[in-house]
């Protein structure tokens, strides 16, 4: 959800609020368990792959756009908090079943770019996103907290995009990101139909 709270004027930006909730669709990449692939069990690999992080996050972040004609400015800043849960099991190794409870690490997000405006329906832009990911830990069933080792990513991106207006009220973003930083990905590719009421 995003909501404009103040207008741009000459001597501030736009100013949008977002919120975000995300649910633990999919499948948790805990309990997952290692299997020999190799007879002399030097290989072990997951039994199936997760595809999700299995916990509920809220998200809340701001926006700011400022027009300097035929350039619009903008930067956001954000952070993601990940809700500890509980699970029947933690543990990766076939013959072991750990109950425990999973804390991930929030996250921190800055970015800022440019745009230019190409026509009154079409901008190109470029941009940098950075985001800090703090340490996730675990706790087994009556144990004490542990810090995952690893867990923690500074991930930064080059975005490369392109806007186009389809009408007054819908639009169509499609944008190209390159990591800069080891924990990003290499490519990223997006495509978007925001709204506007």
């Amino acid at each position: 959800v995003f909501y404009r709270v103040l207008q741009e004027t000459a001597d501030r930006p736009d100013t949008v609020l977002n919120l975000r909730l995300k649910a633990p669709t999919g499948t948790a990449p805990y309990g997952i368990k290692f299997v020999d692939v190799d007879p002399s069990g030097n290989l072990k690999v997951p039994a199936y792959l997760p595809t999700g992080n299995g916990v509920w996050s809220l998200s809340a972040g701001a926006s700011f756009i400022k027009t300097v004609d035929p350039a619009i400015l903008f930067a956001n800043l954000g952070y993601t908090h990940n809700f500890e849960r509980n699970f029947n099991d933690i543990s990766s190794d076939p013959a072991t079943r750990t109950p425990g409870r999973v804390a991930l690490g929030g996250q921190y997000s800055v970015g800022a770019g440019i745009a230019f405006a190409l026509n009154e329906r079409m901008s190109l832009s470029t941009s940098y996103s950075h985001r800090f990911t703090r340490k996730s830990r675990i706790r087994g069933e009556n144990q004490a907290w542990q810090t995952v080792t690893g867990s923690d990513s500074s991930s930064g991106v080059l975005n490369f995009g392109v806007t186009y207006a389809l009408s007054d009220k819908r639009t169509m973003i499609v944008n190209v990101g390159n990591g800069v930083t080891p924990a990003s990905p290499d490519i990223i590719i997006g495509v978007k139909f925001p709204f506007s009421f």
